[in-house]
């Protein structure tokens, strides 16, 4: 797999949503057939396709802006990507972080997160995501095959909620048919302090990957997703946005944010 070094001026990058982003990596193996990010290797001059390189970060500073009052770590890249287990971008980064007051968001779908619980439980606000759309292993394996096992994750969540981490589970992409939130719900509710949802984000290449995985995969909900993906119609997902809504009423957990 072809590996680059990247010069990058800071760690941290501004961002209108997150305040600021940490993305130690760029491109990454886990190469899920949904990922929005696939559209960043447009702006490299490299034409490796998405899921086939990583780009290493080569952050010449690690100075925290006055202005940070949010770090999310990470927007495009999965920080704790197999590569991670020997570059140490994330681990360096949080070692940065170790002295800053205010939150700090990871996402990842990667159990290696728990090698850095011992720096996690010393950061003063932290909280640790993962990253979960089936609890079907072979459903994750047609679209995410090189991320960790859901019992994997869970198990993950589970050791960082004990050390007294705060832990959520972002419940995205929902999959119309596929996604049993409520199952997810139910494996992890004791051990989560709270949930976020979305929805398949599909444009461009990563439309026709995901459309040709249901085709062959699960072709009886192909018309459905056509409906949705190809003809606009989000009828179907306003009535899965509503069945969530209510369910998280019904089961007293904690949205933190939706859609």
């Amino acid at each position: 797999m072809p590996i680059y070094i990247k010069n990058a001026k800071n760690f941290l990058t501004k961002s209108e949503r997150f305040n600021y982003t940490c993305n130690p990596y760029g491109g990454c193996v886990h190469g899920c057939r949904y990922c929005y990010a696939h559209y960043m290797s447009s702006y490299r001059k490299e034409k490796e396709p998405w899921g086939s390189y990583i780009d290493i970060r080569d952050f010449q500073s690690y100075t925290i802006p006055k202005d940070a009052s949010c770090i999310f770590i990470s927007t495009v890249t999965d920080p704790y990507q197999p590569i991670e287990a020997t570059q140490l971008k994330t681990q360096k980064a949080l070692m940065a972080l170790k002295d800053f007051p205010h939150k700090i968001s990871i996402l990842t779908k990667s159990t290696l997160v728990l090698r850095d619980i011992d720096i996690l439980k010393e950061l003063s606000h932290v909280e640790v995501g993962m990253s979960i759309a089936t609890v079907d292993e072979k459903f994750r394996q047609v679209m995410e095959k090189n991320t960790s096992p859901i019992q994997a994750r869970l198990d993950t969540l589970k050791k960082l909620h004990d050390a007294g981490i705060t832990t959520y589970i972002f419940i995205c992409p929902i999959f119309p048919k596929l996604t049993n939130y409520k199952k997810i719900i139910q494996l992890s509710k004791d051990f989560t302090d709270y949930y976020m949802f979305d929805f398949l984000n599909l444009r461009g290449q990563n439309k026709t990957w995901v459309l040709q995985e249901i085709k062959q995969h699960a072709p009886e909900l192909y018309p459905l997703y056509e409906q949705i993906y190809v003809k606009n119609d989000d009828t179907y997902l306003q009535y899965i946005r509503q069945s969530i809504l209510d369910y998280a009423q019904k089961e007293k957990i904690h949205l933190k944010s939706t859609f």
